[in-house]
C-alpha cells in the first residue's frame, strides 16, 4: 500500500514539475526569437522639446560582478518620420546632463515592453542644444535618415549611462517610429535545457503515476496463530464471539478464572451426541481422526427371506402354541384323544 501511494504521489509531482519547466523553456524561446533578442514592437514617439533621454536607472541595474559574467546587449531602433536625420547615442549621466544642462527635455522614467509603452516626465528649460553628432564624449552613436539602429554593449565596471534621440541637426520637436530590445545570451540556452529536462521529468513522473495507478495491493493475512471460523458457525442464538473479557485472538486471557460456555452451548440435540453427524461447515483439521460410522438402521418393510420363511410356515399349518418346560416330578399327560 506504501508503494503504491509513493509512486502515485511522487509521479504526479514529477509530471506537473516537468510540464511547468516545459512551459517556462516554450516561453523563453518565443520571447527571445530566433536571434536570442528580446524586443518590443515599434510606437511612434513624439515630444515638442529637444530630446528623448533615458533615466540612469534603466541602464545602471546590476552590480559590477554581473556586468562582467554576462555579456547584455541594448538595442534601440529609430527612424524619423519627418524630413530629417535622427540621432542615436550612448554617454555617461554626467556628461549627458552637463550636454543637456537646462535644456528642454523628455525624461523616460519606464519602458514597458508588452505592449510597448513609454513613461515620461517633461524636463523644461530654456536652452538649445548644439547639433549631438559634434559631440565627443559619446559612447556609442549614429545618426542618419530613414531607420538607424544602435546595438550597444554594456561595459563591464560600475557606472551609470543614458541614451538619448535626438534630431540630428538639435531642433526642437523630435518624431521618430520607436523600438527596444534587450539580449543575454543565457536565455535562449536556458530555455532549451527547460523544454529538454523538462519533458524527460514530465515523461518519468507519468510513467510513475500509470505505474502507482495499476499496482495491485495484496490483502492482509490472518495473523499468526489466527484460524478463521467455519461457515455457519457460530451456532444461531449462540453468544457473542469472543466473550465478554476476551481480546482477539492471539492474546493472553484476562486474568481471574475463564467464564462459562456462551448461551446456547452445546447445541440442542443431535449435535454434540456421541456419533451424531458433525456441525453442518465443519472442518477437520488436517490428520485428526474421521468422525465414528454410524450404525445403519434396520429396514422397516419385509425382506425376500421373511417372505418366503412366512410361506412355510402357513402351508405347514397353524404354529403350535409356545409349550412351557415340563416339571420331571409331575405325573405323567394323558391324551384323551387315545381314549376314545
Amino acid at each position: 500500500m506504501v508503494k503504491k501511494v509513493l509512486l502515485i504521489v511522487f509521479g504526479a509531482i514529477g509530471a506537473l514539475l516537468g510540464i511547468a519547466a516545459v512551459i517556462g523553456g516554450a516561453g523563453l524561446l518565443v520571447v527571445t526569437g530566433p536571434d536570442g533578442w528580446i524586443s518590443s514592437q515599434t510606437r511612434s514617439v513624439s515630444t515638442p522639446t529637444y530630446a528623448f533621454v533615458s533615466q540612469p536607472q534603466t541602464i545602471s541595474n546590476g552590480s559590477a560582478t554581473t556586468r562582467d559574467r554576462t555579456k547584455v546587449l541594448l538595442r534601440v531602433r529609430a527612424q524619423a518620420t519627418a524630413d530629417k536625420e535622427i540621432f542615436i547615442g550612448v554617454g555617461r549621466s554626467g556628461d549627458v546632463d552637463q550636454y543637456l544642462s537646462g535644456v528642454p527635455v523628455e525624461q523616460i522614467t519606464d519602458i514597458n515592453f508588452s505592449p510597448f509603452q513609454l513613461q515620461t516626465h517633461r524636463q523644461d528649460g530654456s536652452g538649445t542644444p548644439r547639433p549631438p553628432a559634434d559631440e565627443t564624449f559619446w559612447t556609442s552613436k549614429l545618426s542618419g535618415p530613414g531607420q538607424q539602429t544602435l546595438d550597444w554593449e554594456l561595459p563591464g565596471g560600475s557606472g551609470d549611462y543614458r541614451f538619448v534621440l535626438m534630431n540630428a541637426d538639435g531642433s526642437q520637436v523630435v518624431t521618430a517610429d520607436v523600438s527596444v530590445g534587450v539580449r543575454v545570451p543565457f536565455l535562449r540556452s536556458l530555455g532549451v535545457g527547460l523544454l529538454i529536462a523538462g519533458g524527460v521529468i514530465a515523461v518519468v513522473g507519468l510513467v510513475l503515476f500509470i505505474w502507482g495507478l495499476v499496482t495491485k495491493v495484496r490483502p492482509k493475512g490472518p495473523p499468526p496463530g489466527y484460524y478463521p471460523a467455519p461457515a455457519g458457525w457460530p451456532p444461531p442464538g449462540s453468544g457473542p464471539y469472543p466473550p465478554p473479557g476476551y481480546g482477539p485472538p492471539g492474546t493472553a486471557p484476562p486474568p481471574g478464572p475463564p467464564p462459562g460456555p456462551p448461551p446456547g452451548w452445546p447445541p440442542a440435540a443431535p449435535y454434540g451426541q456421541p456419533g451424531a453427524p458433525p456441525h453442518p461447515g465443519y472442518q477437520p483439521l488436517a490428520g485428526s481422526p474421521a468422525p465414528p460410522a454410524q450404525p445403519a438402521e434396520r429396514p422397516t418393510g419385509p425382506t425376500p427371506a421373511s417372505g418366503e420363511a412366512e410361506a412355510t410356515r402357513l402351508d405347514s399349518g397353524p404354529a403350535e402354541p409356545d409349550r412351557a418346560p415340563e416339571d420331571p416330578t409331575a405325573p405323567p399327560r394323558t391324551d384323551p384323544r387315545r381314549d376314545t
